[in-house]
């Protein structure tokens, strides 16, 4: 890892919450060549996953089996063809 990049995740790491996800949408936008048409779903994306990752690392999201969450998703696909 170059020193740049090292000092750059550094100080990206020590930003709220609140900025982390702007910096996170930034760099997604950036990879995606920064097309405007997207950037509004984009950024809702990028929040909702920046917000969903907080809570698994804080420890306060709701976490659901895998076999669990696949059984309702059938279930409700189930229902929706009927």
């Amino acid at each position: 890892m170059s020193s740049v990049l090292s000092d750059v995740r550094s100080k990206a790491l020590e930003l709220p919450p609140t900025e982390r996800e702007l910096l996170i949408h930034d760099l997604l936008v950036s990879l995606d060549g920064g097309e405007d048409a997207d950037e509004s779903v984009e950024a809702a994306w990028a929040t909702v996953i920046a917000r969903r990752s907080n809570e698994v690392h804080r420890g306060t999201a709701k976490l659901v089996d895998m076999d669990v969450a696949l059984d309702r998703v059938l279930q409700a696909a189930e229902e929706g063809e009927q």
